[in-house]
C-alpha cells in the first residue's frame, strides 16, 4: 500500500515536470538537477564515514532501520549522479565521475551490502563503456581513473570485503550442508518455499505462512524461511508470485517494460536503462519496492534522470 501511493505520488510529479514549463529552461533545470544529485551523494558519504568511523559502527545504515535499507538508498542515486556527470558538459567530468565513484563506493562498501557492493561498481564500468560506444570515443583517462579508485576503495576497506566475502562462503558451505540458517542459505530456501507455496491467483501473508510452515513440517531444511514469512522473500519476482500470483508478475514485467520502451523509443536515452538494470540485478536478492525508504530513492532517481534529459532536450530546442 505505501508502495502504491508512493508511485502514485510520483506519477503526479512526473506529469508536473513533463508539463510545458519555459521557466524550467530558464533556470537551467538540468544543471539544478546535476548540483543537487552531486550534494546529495556528498552528504551520504559524509554521513556514512561519519557513522562508521567516528561511531565505530560496523554496519552503517544512516537513518534507515537496516544497513542493507541504506545500501540501496546509496546506490541509485549515485548511478544517477554517474549518469549526469557524464551527460553534463562540464569541463572536468573525468575527475568528477572518479571523485563520484570513490566516494560512493566507499559509502556503500561500509553498509556491507553484498548486492549495492557488487551492483555499483559492475554498472558504472558498464556506464563509462556505454558511454564510449555512444559517443565514439574512448576515454581512456576515465578508465585509468576508474582503475586506480576502484582498486584504492577495495585495498581501504579490504577488511570489511574480505569479511563479508568469508561470511558469502560460510553461508555456501552451511547450505551446502542442508543448513538454510544463514543469510544466504535462508534466502535460498526463501525462493524455494516462493515457488512452491505460490498460488496462480494470489493470496494473502498470512495463507502464505501458513502453508510455508506447511512444507517446512515436511522439509525441515527450509526452516531459514520462517523468519521472513511475514514480511517478503528477498526476490521481487517470487515474492510477487506467492502473494499476487501470475497477475502480480505479469505487471511487474510491464512496469519495468514501460522504462524500456520509454527509454529506447521516448526519451530515446539508452542511459536510463542503467536504472532499469541495477534495479532489475539488485531485485534478485531483494524485494525492492516493499518498505518507504527504498522505493522513494528509486521513484526519485528515475523522476530526476528523465526530468534532466527533458530538460537538456528543451534547452536543445531553445538554443535552436
Amino acid at each position: 500500500m505505501e508502495t502504491g501511493k508512493i508511485a502514485l505520488c510520483s506519477a503526479f510529479i512526473f506529469l508536473v515536470l513533463f508539463a510545458k514549463n519555459e521557466m524550467r529552461t530558464k533556470i537551467k533545470f538540468g544543471k539544478l538537477i546535476l548540483f543537487a544529485s552531486l550534494a546529495t551523494q556528498l552528504l551520504f558519504f559524509a554521513h556514512a564515514m561519519w557513522q562508521h568511523f567516528y561511531l565505530n559502527v560496523d554496519r552503517v545504515a544512516l537513518s534507515a532501520s537496516h544497513a542493507t535499507t541504506a545500501g540501496y538508498i546509496i546506490l541509485f542515486p549515485s548511478l544517477l549522479a554517474s549518469i549526469l556527470i557524464l551527460k553534463s558538459d562540464l569541463r572536468h567530468k573525468t575527475t568528477l565521475y572518479t571523485i563520484n565513484f570513490m566516494l560512493s563506493l566507499c559509502a556503500v562498501i561500509v553498509t556491507e551490502t553484498r548486492a549495492a557492493i557488487l551492483v555499483f561498481p559492475f554498472f558504472a564500468l558498464i556506464l563509462i563503456v556505454m558511454d564510449s560506444y555512444i559517443n565514439k570515443r574512448i576515454n581512456y583517462k576515465l578508465y585509468c581513473f576508474i582503475t586506480i579508485a576502484l582498486l584504492a576503495g577495495v585495498f581501504s576497506f579490504k577488511d570489511t570485503l574480505l569479511m563479508r566475502m568469508n561470511d558469502l562462503n560460510n553461508d555456501l558451505v552451511n547450505y551446502s550442508h542442508d543448513n538454510t540458517r544463514t543469510s544466504v542459505g535462508a534466502r535460498l530456501a526463501m525462493y524455494e518455499v516462493g515457488l512452491k507455496t505460490y498460488s496462480p491467483i494470489g493470496q494473502s501473508l498470512e495463507k502464505r505462512a501458513e502453508k510455508i510452515h506447511e512444507l517446512e513440517e515436511k522439509e525441515p531444511r527450509l526452516s531459514g524461511a520462517l523468519p521472513y514469512v511475514d514480511s517478503h522473500l528477498h526476490n521481487d519476482l517470487i515474492d510477487t508470485l506467492s502473494t499476487r500470483g501470475i497477475p502480480g508478475v505479469v505487471l511487474t514485467i510491464l512496469a519495468f517494460s514501460a522504462i524500456l520502451i520509454y527509454a529506447l523509443r521516448t526519451a530515446k536515452e539508452p542511459y536510463i536503462l542503467i536504472l532499469l538494470f541495477s534495479l532489475l540485478v539488485v531485485g534478485l536478492s531483494d524485494v525492492i519496492l516493499f518498505s518507504k525508504p527504498v522505493p522513494t530513492a528509486v521513484f526519485i532517481t528515475i523522476i530526476l534522470l528523465c526530468a534532466y534529459f527533458k530538460a537538456q532536450s528543451d534547452q536543445c530546442l531553445l538554443e535552436k
